[in-house]
């Protein structure tokens, strides 16, 4: 019961980032996401399931956008998390495909642009 609570709470602080009503420094989202993630994709189902006044929707867009948010460095990381977790258990995780094509998008604008300037 302890941890469905901090799920909860967890998931009050993603969607409270991911929607700017919470801004803080780039460090502590990262540190926020880099310890709460997991817990939050294993417990996502349970929040699923019992939402006691959650918007899941809401929360799963929240997560996105705090992920852009991140430098891409970071965002692999946390995206690669979920890939793995998302092929795995895909009901039972959030969807974050909308944030995950525009993370992809920019790795691959940012790569074609740093192979371009290498190649010059």
């Amino acid at each position: 019961m302890v941890r469905y609570e901090l799920s909860r709470v967890s998931a009050i602080l993603f969607t409270a980032m991911g929607t700017g009503k919470l801004h803080c420094r780039s460090e502590v989202r990262s540190s926020l996401l880099q310890a709460w993630f997991g817990p939050m994709l294993l417990d996502f189902g349970w929040l699923q399931r019992c939402k006691k006044g959650l918007d899941m929707k809401a929360l799963e867009e929240a997560m996105g956008q705090t992920f852009l948010t991140l430098p891409l460095k970071q965002q692999d990381l946390l995206f690669t998390e979920w890939f793995r977790y998302f092929s795995k258990h895909a009901t039972e995780s959030p969807n974050l495909c909308k944030a995950f094509q525009i993370w992809w998008r920019r790795s691959f604008l940012r790569g074609s642009e740093t192979h371009a300037i290498e190649s010059r």
